[in-house]
């Protein structure tokens, strides 16, 4: 989570922004995601306005996408016995390949990754520069970027050291080790600097132990336009 340091105007816009989103969020995750509708009854008759479960509905939907597309990957994976560490980082090609036409077809997420429990990171991303990313933390040690154009082929590539351990972040440590999905609160993305929410599926071993962490970067900003436009 990237903390957030001088304040500016545009940051105060944000957290404006987000009071918002936290409050119609909190509403989709707790009908959506745990079934229950009494937080629903409660902020809708705060905000008084029929409206809200209009928006509820339609925030819902435009996010399921993702819900779907973490979950697909994490079968995929177990299907095809791919969560041994490393075995994502020797396939990166075809994996990164495999999650930009996931991407593709999410209007609401700007990024797909997955975390081992060795700390090693894979991951497809179109904000803020359309890009393919590996963290390799048991063999080369390094960030290797793969920056691309909309057809998909490289245009640059650098080499950085290992910048985090995605082991260590809320998204990965609050995935549990029920077989669903798990929804995280807003916060600031990384990469982008842009505010967003974090969905993932873990995958499991026949013990129900972590291996994986299947995520998607949900950004508020396109459910922001989505909402304009709609």
């Amino acid at each position: 989570m990237m903390l957030l340091g001088k304040r500016t105007f545009r940051v105060y816009l944000l957290e404006l922004f987000l009071t918002l989103f936290v409050v119609i969020l909190g509403a989709v995750i707790a009908i959506h995601f745990h079934g229950t509708d009494k937080m629903l009854n409660e902020i809708t008759t705060d905000l008084a306005s029929e409206s809200t479960d209009r928006v509820v509905a339609q925030i819902t939907e435009f996010m399921g996408g993702s819900e779907i597309a973490t979950r697909l990957v994490a079968s995929h994976i177990e299907t095809a016995e791919l969560s041994e560490p490393g075995i994502l980082i020797e396939r990166k090609e075809r994996v990164w390949t495999w999650l930009w036409v996931l991407l593709s077809e999410l209007r609401e997420a700007q990024s797909l990754y997955i975390a081992d429990r060795e700390g090693n990171f894979i991951q497809t991303l179109r904000r803020p520069l359309m890009a393919t990313r590996v963290m390799d933390r048991t063999g080369t040690g390094e960030d290797y970027w793969v920056y691309r154009d909309e057809a998909f082929k490289p245009i640059k590539r650098e080499t950085a050291a290992l910048p985090f351990d995605p082991r260590s972040r809320d998204w990965y440590q609050e995935t549990g080790t029920e077989d669903r999905s798990y929804w995280g609160r807003p916060y600031i993305f990384q990469t982008s600097g842009h505010a967003g929410i974090t969905v993932t599926h873990p995958v499991l071993s026949p013990g129900q132990e972590k291996q994986l962490v299947v995520a998607a970067d949900i950004s508020l900003e396109r459910v922001s336009e989505f909402l304009r436009d709609t």
